[in-house]
């Protein structure tokens, strides 16, 4: 997402012996922006994923795609933007590099702040509004998948829609295998399970674990679905794959039923209400009274946290509340309130830039000889050891691989802080001068090992929340960006080193596709919502098509006008 330097600059140096031109840094630039464009174009096909436009017709291994992009691209980026930044320090100075990144980064995020992000959020509301009301007439599968989200969304008439257009009532959803009558407890609404059960739902019908609605609506607190499911005689004995009754779905520890929850997507009322619910439930079981008699809370305390999970809990309720102002619907989150949206890594790389101003005597003092390591093999496993500690704090509010995002108007610290690593790296990369050696093959068994080794891991691994679980699914991540960083730059140097005036054009035109393509992907995506065809199809029709349009606007309106000036520099007719 960050735009590092303009094309010109990457590409052109003062005098054509005072250094060498870095070609492959541009073109891998552009690269990773229209990566970007993928991954949002990719968002409306990940079940459970919430985005303005969401088509039942999802898959999970888009999600999988999703993730291995997201594992390296921004890193990528801030490695390439610090490069560039104190190449362009070291050759203007302070005063200009902070006047030229000024114009060229932070006045195209204001401007993109109170134009671009205005346009997008109307036309993501539209998109949200228009699908709300439309029914998908789809496969089974999809269909369920769209009865699912509609009941995360609280969309009862939608979920009614789909009702009565066809779906089967003892449908499984694809991605967890729970029925449609368990969601319907686990979201607590007890209409629309009264109408599943109108409609045939079976009240003993088992989810892919083998557990029950009874079970679902135990686990939830949802009094009214228990009541409906025991009055048409639910089976309160049946066990699920792991043993548990509904009478024990009820005792599920705080930390196991905060994780499904996340898993899931669902959200759950607070410790009090919870138990509350359960409550009401464990009394209309078999067995029940006697379980609160034993047992007057439900075992339902939260496990003490010690170490880095502890820091983590703590550091996370500051992000919620720390940085807070009024209360309510009109409360303002310095930290997380959404104000930059997409276009947070302009914001973040000026506060990175400045920083970089501020020590460039620093940096200017660093003998090439003390960092000539990152130009070794092993520099990896050097870089892994910080990268396991700041990524150890990522993943808040949902598993993820690579780092969280930042769009409040403060960024959020640990995010910050984070990139600014990459971004640093970078700029000693450019110090050490270890970019400008022969490129090795070594790229070849760096992409393979990212790609076959350390992915699966990562996914693996993403489940690990304790101290150990969660140090060493960092280290497996920051192998997985580091591995895809040098690798890529070694596969983008030993193979388009060269100048290339079509790869400088896409580098130029990268900027202003990735500030405004999300607009135009989220028409594309609702306007393939109804279409019955399959999902890469219209993840390729969304990306290319996105891609395509802009660029076109890009020639025809941008290019040689004041945009285009205030993005790239100014470009003459004819003469690039």
């Amino acid at each position: 997402m960050s735009n590092s330097i303009t094309p010109d600059e990457a590409s052109s140096q003062p005098s054509p012996s005072s250094s060498p031109r870095y070609h492959a840094l541009d073109a891998l630039r552009a690269y990773a922006m229209f990566l970007g464009v993928i991954l949002h174009a990719g968002l409306a096909y990940i079940p459970n994923v919430p985005w303005g436009s969401h088509d039942p017709a999802a898959a999970d291994w888009v999600g999988l795609i999703l993730f291995g992009i997201h594992g390296f691209r921004m890193q990528l980026f801030f490695v390439i933007s610090g490069f560039f930044t104190l190449m362009l320090l070291q050759r203007r100075g302070v005063q200009n590099i902070i006047k030229h990144r000024f114009l060229r980064i932070l006045v195209p995020c204001l401007i993109g702040v109170i134009t671009v992000l205005p346009a997008q959020h109307a036309v993501e509301a539209w998109a949200t509004r228009s699908e709300s009301k439309a029914v998908v007439r789809t496969s089974k599968e999809e269909n369920a998948t769209a009865f699912v989200n509609a009941l995360k969304a609280g969309q009862r008439e939608k979920a009614g829609q789909l009702l009565g257009a066809g779906l089967d009532p003892n449908a499984q959803d694809p991605m967890y295998g729970l029925t449609m009558l368990a969601w319907a407890a686990l979201v607590d609404d007890g209409p629309v399970a009264g109408e599943l059960i109108k409609r045939g739902a079976d009240v003993n019908g088992r989810s892919r674990n083998q557990s029950t609605a009874l079970n679902a609506a135990a686990f939830r607190g949802s009094e009214m679905v228990a009541l409906l499911l025991l009055e048409q005689n639910a089976d309160a004995t049946l066990k699920s794959a792991d043993g548990d009754t509904p009478l024990r779905s009820a005792f599920a520890p705080a930390d196991a039923t905060a994780g499904i929850a996340m898993l899931i997507g669902i959200t759950l009322p607070d410790d009090a209400k919870l138990t509350d619910g359960r409550k009401n439930v464990v009394r209309l079981l078999p067995g029940g009274e006697q379980a609160l008699a034993a047992s007057p809370d439900l075992g339902y305390v939260k496990s003490k946290q010690t170490g880095l999970p502890a820091l983590r809990a703590a550091y996370t309720q500051w992000l919620v509340s720390g940085m807070v102002i009024g209360s309510g619907p009109a409360a303002f989150n310095f930290l997380m309130t959404n104000v930059v949206d997409h276009l947070w890594f302009l914001w973040m790389l000026w506060w990175m830039v400045l920083i970089l101003a501020a020590l460039a005597g620093v940096f200017h003092r660093i003998p090439s000889s003390a960092i000539a390591w990152l130009g070794k093999p092993w520099r990896i496993a050097i870089l892994v050891i910080p990268t396991a500690i700041l990524q150890s704090f990522q993943g808040l509010f949902a598993p993820v691989i690579g780092p969280d995002t930042s769009i409040g108007l403060l960024p959020m610290p640990h995010v910050f802080i984070y990139y600014l690593f990459f971004f640093c790296i970078g700029a000693l990369i450019y110090k050490a001068g270890t970019i400008d050696a022969a490129p090795s093959k070594s790229w070849i068994a760096e992409l393979i090992i990212a790609n076959a080794v350390c992915i699966p891991l990562a996914l693996v691994l993403l489940s690990g929340r304790d101290t150990g679980g969660l140090l060493i699914g960092g280290i497996v991540q920051g192998f997985y960006a580091w591995l895809s960083i040098f690798g890529l730059i070694g596969f983008f140097r030993a193979t388009l080193g060269g100048e290339s005036k079509v790869l400088r054009y896409l580098s130029d035109a990268s900027y202003f596709v990735y500030i405004f393509h999300i607009i135009v992907v989220l028409v594309l995506q609702h306007v393939l919502v109804k279409i019955g065809i399959p999902v890469g199809i219209k993840l390729l029709i969304v990306a290319l098509g996105a891609t395509g349009i802009l660029i076109g606007v890009y020639q025809v309106a941008v290019r040689y006008t004041f945009i285009g000036t205030l993005l790239n520099g100014k470009k003459v007719r004819n003469a690039d």
